[in-house]
């Protein structure tokens, strides 16, 4: 069992009290159930047009499931002219949905069935206690945590306004490691950084802090820390 004790030193890192996962965000539901798929049926029928949706993860972006689906589509209304939209992207749960999905879907315009796949990926990147997840937006903010192992780093929320951080481990010289990734442009996805993992096997301090500057497809000096990754 490792001892963990984190020092909070961030002047701006915001922690967001009073989250129930069981209390609606406006109170009643936010969505509201139609005529079920009646509607497009009978499009599919008459009009001899669909466009069909598929949003989700890496199980949606391989196939499987969702081939099976157009196969149904097709085998259904055979005289039917159909826009299938494939967004799947892997590792992507409903949080980084809801940021694509005008991008990735609406786009194309209006939309029949839309399919929507996240449990997966939900389970593992949503934190148990999102209050507890450490952000930053201001170059100097910083916290500093201690551990019992080999090797350490951070597992955070990678988006557009990423930027850049610097960690020293046991007074060592501050090291820059780029948390922006070619995939941030246009969405947040789970992100792995190992700042050591070599390290001598004992106790240890690291201090982490937000750095000056940002990728140049990168939109701010943004960190979000779910978890710390120790080994």
């Amino acid at each position: 069992m490792k001892h963990i004790i984190i020092t909070l030193l961030f002047a701006c890192l915001a922690a967001h009290a009073g989250y129930d996962p069981d209390v609606l965000p406006k109170g009643r539901e936010y969505f509201e159930l139609r005529d079920g798929l009646a509607n497009c049926r009978i499009k599919f029928e008459r009009e001899k047009t669909g466009r069909i949706a598929f949003l989700g993860g890496s199980i949606t972006a391989s196939g499987g499931w969702r081939d099976h689906t157009i196969k149904y589509f097709q085998q259904k209304y055979p005289a039917t002219k159909f826009d299938f939209i494939s967004a799947g992207i892997g590792s992507m749960g409903s949080v980084p949905h809801a940021f694509r999905l005008e991008r990735d879907v609406l786009s194309h315009g209006l939309v029949d069935p839309l399919f929507v796949e996240a449990a997966v990926n939900d389970a593992s990147n949503i934190p148990d206690h999102p209050e507890q997840m450490l952000r930053g937006t201001e170059p100097g903010a910083e916290f500093e945590f201690e551990f019992d192992g080999t090797g350490c780093g951070l597992f955070i929320a990678a988006g557009p306004d990423e930027g850049r951080i610097e960690s020293s481990i046991d007074g060592s010289e501050y090291r820059l490691t780029e948390t922006f990734t070619r995939w941030n442009t246009g969405l947040h996805l789970p992100w792995a950084l190992i700042l050591d993992d070599g390290l001598k096997d004992g106790h240890h301090t690291v201090k982490v802090r937000i750095a000056e500057g940002h990728d140049a497809k990168g939109a701010g000096t943004a960190l979000r820390v779910f978890h710390l990754l120790l080994n």
